[in-house]
């Protein structure tokens, strides 16, 4: 299974002008029949990229990096426990847009970021209590 250094590899190849060794360019038009032929719902499915952990572009890992510390932030604005701080957010979270006009700067910044956002009490509280 090939994992995102070998797409890294791809790229420089390609950019540089030079023909992928075999491995590369039978992964790549395997995956790509595969996706053609409808036996993969998606490229990344069909280049045996999905459901790897660690596969998330780089891009994608700063978002998460940002949701998390934002969450974080917020989290702080509110008294008690991180239990109760992950309640106040969760709640607010499942409210979203219908809360109060001081709150709604802070959660419509985590909305803007364009990654996926926790509701669950438990979630948010992995988050707050993550090791960095």
């Amino acid at each position: 299974m090939k994992s995102q250094n070998d797409l890294i590899r791809v790229k420089t190849l390609l950019c540089s002008g030079m023909p992928l060794p075999p491995d590369l360019a039978a992964w790549i038009v395997n995956g790509i029949n595969a996706f053609q032929s409808g036996d993969c719902k998606t490229l990344c499915g069909a280049l045996g990229l999905r459901g790897q952990r660690g596969q998330s572009s780089v891009a994608t890992r700063e978002k998460l990096q940002i949701r998390n510390d934002c969450i974080t932030s917020i989290a702080k604005m509110y008294d008690g426990s991180e239990w109760d701080q992950a309640r106040s957010v969760a709640e607010c979270l499942k409210k979203w847009p219908y809360i109060s006009a001081e709150e709604k700067p802070l959660y419509g910044y985590l909305h803007s970021l364009g990654v996926n956002i926790p509701t669950t009490k438990n979630m948010i509280h992995k988050i707050l209590t993550q090791i960095n």
